[in-house]
């Protein structure tokens, strides 16, 4: 019943780029089902998991809520390929592109993309980015925002995911496992952590009256719409999950997603970004057949002219402002080089005490001074082999801990990662 009861709150995407209506709406009736809805808040099967534990849950039910659920439990042990891989065991292939659409597209000129958010910035109150939720490199991205965005004003983080009995979330300035479901994963943790640190409001927005998704939607715009009435001068960064970005008027059930009820409620135009589109996928077989004709070295936007970027084609209806074209990710001690995006994250190398361990295990860093009985965790990795391994923390004072199978804590100790 539960299932069901989520199921209705789920819109149909009928994306520009290309995929069938119903292979959309079979994707996303399970993928959001199981976690997107109301597992925002705290659940039963939160938490983090042995790659063994992951797949015996899989063989024994390899639905696509399950499958689902594998590619997140992955993202949050820091397994990105594992979360890849599953996630494309439900996602459906795109259509090939049309000759018109493919050569229109080569017409484009690559721009940076957060040196083009940093411009426009001034000229919006509003921006919003999406993330898949089986995707870290989104969060990843929006971190690297933060800085730019707060020196031209913004002033205020509204995050999908937050749960808004953490009232103490501003105050004790680090997320807890209680601050929200995704938010566990520790890309999402660093981008609350950071946020709070540069001196943004975190901004919980969720509905809470568990409402069908229509409502969900109004909703979720009327309580980002406070943080107008409450500061008129307010800039603020949204990070929501998949189509609440949308800004058209035809999102399934919904009528209008977040975004579009947002200007609706509020008069204030969103600049949107939408990263999941033409995100990176295990298989290029299941990738949006525009990543093929990119060659980007760094998170870019292709744009037709000085105004105008590439939304989609453009004899099709625009439902956001921007796609996101991430490059193809590359691997260093088998963590994606990305998560050093900003330039201070240093990799920790693990093989002074990897001899001493028993494998698998998990290894946890925290930051010294939040209490790791409850904080969300700066880096989680799964040991399983004799390869080399790293942990990618910022330069100051962690406690390291690594449990075994069982739960139980095999080594405890305070390390130290330096500024060079």
């Amino acid at each position: 019943m539960i299932l069901i009861k989520m199921c209705k709150k789920v819109s149909v995407r009928i994306q520009n780029a290309g995929r069938s209506i119903l292979g959309n709406f079979v994707l996303l009736l399970f993928l959001f089902a199981a976690l997107d809805v109301k597992s925002q808040t705290p659940g039963e099967v939160k938490g983090y998991f042995f790659t063994d534990e992951i797949l015996a849950s899989a063989r024994k039910d390899s639905s696509r809520a399950q499958l689902n659920l594998a590619a997140l439990q992955f993202s949050f042990i820091g397994d990105y390929q594992n979360a890849l891989f599953y996630m494309d065991k439900i996602s459906q292939p795109f259509n090939k592109l049309s000759p018109s659409d493919s050569a229109s597209f080569k017409t484009l000129s690559e721009i940076d993309a957060r040196q083009h958010i940093s411009r426009i910035a001034k000229d919006n109150r509003a921006i919003i980015v999406n993330e898949a939720h089986h995707n870290a490199q989104h969060r990843v991205f929006t971190q690297s925002l933060l800085q730019p965005l707060y020196e031209r004003g913004y002033r205020y983080l509204c995050v999908e995911t937050l749960n808004v009995k953490d009232a103490n979330l501003n105050h004790r300035k680090y997320p807890v496992l209680n601050s929200g479901w995704y938010s566990i994963e520790p890309q999402y943790g660093e981008l609350i952590r950071s946020a709070l640190r540069i001196g943004y409001r975190l901004v919980a927005y969720e509905d809470t009256t568990d409402a069908d998704g229509l409502r969900r939607e109004i909703h979720q715009a009327e309580n980002i719409g406070e943080v107008f009435k409450a500061d008129p001068d307010a800039r603020i960064l949204v990070h929501a999950g998949y189509d609440h970005i949308r800004e058209d008027s035809a999102v399934g059930d919904w009528g209008k997603a977040m975004a579009g009820r947002l200007r609706e409620i509020t008069g204030i135009d969103p600049f949107t970004i939408d990263q999941e589109i033409m995100m990176e996928h295990f298989h290029s077989t299941k990738e949006n057949p525009y990543r093929e004709l990119v060659n980007a070295s760094k998170p870019a936007f292709y744009a037709y002219d000085d105004s105008t970027l590439f939304y989609g084609p453009l004899n099709r209806p625009k439902r956001v402002d921007a796609r996101l074209f991430h490059p193809k990710t590359t691997y260093k001690y088998g963590r994606p080089e990305w998560l050093t995006m900003d330039g201070s994250k240093k990799y920790y190398m693990l093989d002074p005490i990897k001899s001493h361990l028993p494998t698998p295990c998990l290894v946890f860093a925290y930051n010294f001074s939040e209490d790791k009985n409850e904080a969300v965790p700066a880096d989680v990795i799964e040991v399983r082999t004799t390869e080399e391994k790293a942990l990618i923390l910022y330069p100051g004072k962690y406690s390291l801990l690594v449990k075994d199978r069982q739960g139980k804590i095999i080594l405890s100790k305070v390390i130290s990662v330096a500024e060079h």
